[in-house]
């Protein structure tokens, strides 16, 4: 019977560990909090700081997954060039899935709002709840273009120009005191 439990104590030391889920490349991220999962995605040209307020008030009752896509607050590495959002989406339901989130809900400012659009779209079982904050499905007719073909010169510019300032930007997103942090009781 000794030699049982010793060849099984021995057998389980020796089996493999399970893989560790890889880090993003697309993104970072930050977890702060413990309880049900929510991931906050920030907006075009913005850092996770956007959900700092947001963020300290739901870490006491969540776990909270503050999303930052490589390029706006940090390094752009390997979303410098080729497209991002699509395969940006198709990472961050692979986090998702690797860390064994349960149903998180899913919160997008603007580009974020899109990306987890695309998210409940293409990966329904990846996300339990989805909050769009402030974004458009079609940025187009903001600029006057009704086309895609109509606002690409456009979009490559912006492209070019957040690409030139990745790493450079030091956004502030502070509370104003025109801009409280919280809005009155109605």
């Amino acid at each position: 019977m000794t030699k049982l439990l010793l060849a099984a104590a021995l057998a389980a030391i020796a089996a493999p560990l399970p893989a560790a889920a890889a880090e993003p490349a697309r993104f970072s991220v930050v977890t702060v909090g413990k309880g049900p999962d929510v991931v906050l995605i920030p907006g075009l040209s913005s850092t996770r700081d956007v959900w700092a307020a947001t963020a300290e008030r739901l870490k006491a009752t969540h776990r909270v997954h503050l999303v930052q896509l490589r390029g706006f607050g940090e390094p752009a590495g390997i979303n410098a060039s080729g497209p991002v959002l699509r395969p940006f989406v198709e990472e961050l339901a692979a986090y998702i899935r690797d860390r064994r989130l349960k149903n998180p809900a899913v919160v997008g400012h603007s580009m974020g709002g899109l990306a987890a659009l695309m998210l409940a779209t293409d990966h329904p079982a990846s996300a339990g709840k989805i909050m769009v904050v402030d974004a458009f499905p079609f940025i187009g007719p903001v600029f006057g273009a009704e086309t895609v073909e109509a606002i690409t010169p456009r979009a490559e510019q912006m492209r070019a120009m957040l690409a030139g300032n990745a790493g450079k930007m030091t956004p502030d997103f502070t509370t104003r005191a025109n801009c409280p942090a919280t809005l009155p009781a109605r």
